[in-house]
């Protein structure tokens, strides 16, 4: 799974990913555990839900990194503070 942003808050987290064919769903538990798993393993800190957004054009996606990016800055971290999460690179033509 090819990670462009991610910000993970006390309260909720926030990432971007690149289209898969895995189900959202999946995805969603899939990060949701791994956060658990990194912050307290022993009990379940997550909802059942959660939010999608769907971006359809390069500018979507670029405004939905810097939203998330921007939580990251607003609690002292750089944009991206984990080697995991690309870049992406893409001519916004």
């Amino acid at each position: 799974m090819r990670i462009w942003a991610m910000t993970v808050q006390s309260w909720h987290v926030h990432f971007v990913v690149a289209g898969t064919d895995e189900p959202v769903h999946r995805v969603v538990k899939c990060a949701k555990d791994a956060v658990r798993w990194g912050l307290r393993p022993d009990r379940p800190v997550w909802s059942d839900g959660y939010d999608k957004r769907f971006c359809f054009d390069i500018d979507s996606v670029y405004n939905r990194i810097g939203y998330v990016e921007r939580h990251n800055l607003a609690v002292s971290l750089p944009r991206k503070p984990w080697p995991f999460i690309e870049t992406l690179d893409f001519d916004r033509e």
